[in-house]
């Protein structure tokens, strides 16, 4: 497999990681006038303008804009939970409608129906239309769980 990532090294021949190399790089322009400094990070291949202005800006700014990203980018375990559950409302409710219209189009077309039928077809439906109120229930508790 071939290894696309970043692969820096500080100055003892360490391997860094692409986050710590930004930070280092931080620092290093941190003394320097604006246009150096610039002229220092587009020399490095940085030329995405962002990226730089964050560079600018210090360690600090782009440490605390690091965590922000990764506190509101992470996936936490509850909310794959309540993701899948969703899912599986859904699921559940896409069946109950789809057996709702298929009851529903063989009372509308179906041959004449006798008393005992149509008592048994009204039940099935009340039974459906129970069924889909309880799917949307258990989604919007899920939802807004």
């Amino acid at each position: 497999m071939l290894n696309q990532g970043v692969s820096l090294k500080d100055t003892k021949g360490g391997a860094i990681d692409a986050v710590e190399g930004m930070l280092r790089l931080a620092d290093s322009v941190q003394g320097m006038g604006k246009e150096e400094a610039i002229f220092r990070i587009k020399e490095l291949g940085i030329t995405d303008n962002r990226t730089v202005k964050m560079v600018l800006k210090g360690r600090q700014e782009l440490e605390k804009l690091l965590k922000t990203q990764k506190e509101q980018g992470v996936i936490t375990k509850e909310s794959a939970e309540k993701a899948i559950a969703l899912k599986a409302a859904l699921g559940g409710l896409g069946n109950a409608t789809d057996s709702l219209s298929r009851d529903f189009m063989n009372a509308v077309i179906g041959k004449p129906a006798t008393p005992e039928q149509k008592k048994t077809e009204s039940a099935v439906v009340d039974s459906q239309i129970q069924s889909l109120n309880m799917g949307l229930v258990n989604m919007a508790t899920t939802v807004h769980s």
